[in-house]
């Protein structure tokens, strides 16, 4: 069972991806994070990141929302 927080990362992350702006592409995003296609197309259209690895939706979070999921991320050390 995956805990509240997870889930509502993967809300969230879900919600950025399907309201980026149309220009930024599965392929760019890809290029980018290093996330495979698929695993953008597969999320995208069925919208079931609670099975996507909380690691892929944090990486994925972070590329749309530009911000690091934990604070401490932003460079404090």
């Amino acid at each position: 069972m995956r805990s509240k927080k997870t889930i509502q990362l993967a809300t969230i992350t879900l919600d950025l991806l399907r309201n980026r702006r149309r220009t930024l592409t599965y392929e760019q995003i890809s290029n980018d994070t290093g996330l495979t296609v698929s695993f953008l197309q597969s999320l995208g259209a069925t919208g079931d990141g609670e099975h996507a690895s909380v690691s892929r939706m944090q990486k994925l979070y972070e590329y749309l929302s530009g911000k690091p999921l934990f604070q401490n991320d932003a460079g404090n050390s």
